[in-house]
């Protein structure tokens, strides 16, 4: 039965890594096309993913598995195994892209034309 039950962690590994590839990869084009457009676009991203990644981390040690009586319930078992490894692997691209969403937020760069000169 161990067997299964790290194949359930290993199936929500996997498809948690899928999912922050596919999210960070996103997060990734808006923050670039973003810093080309808007200020402070990097901080705002590095400080809400850092704080984002340990909400969600706290979010998912905290989710309410369901109770198992020993020696029994091998799917609650294997779902509780599965949500925890899902959770944990696609917490890092969640937290990003939500991060790259709020730095959409950033105020735009003044034009270079519309800038005063002092000389």
């Amino acid at each position: 039965m161990g067997l299964v039950l790290g194949f359930a962690i290993l199936v929500g590994v996997v498809i948690g890594l899928v999912v922050t590839a596919v999210t960070g990869g996103l997060a990734v084009v808006i923050t670039i096309r973003g810093a080309k457009r808007r200020l402070y676009v990097w901080r705002v991203v590095a400080v809400v993913a850092a704080i984002f990644v340990g909400v969600l981390a706290i979010l998912v040690q905290h989710y309410a598995n369901r109770p198992v009586r020993p020696g029994s319930d091998y799917d609650i078992v294997t779902e509780n195994f599965f949500v925890s490894g899902f959770g944990y692997s696609a917490t890092p691209g969640i937290a990003a892209f939500v991060a790259a969403l709020v730095s959409l937020r950033c105020p735009k760069r003044p034009l270079a034309d519309t800038r005063e000169s002092n000389t």
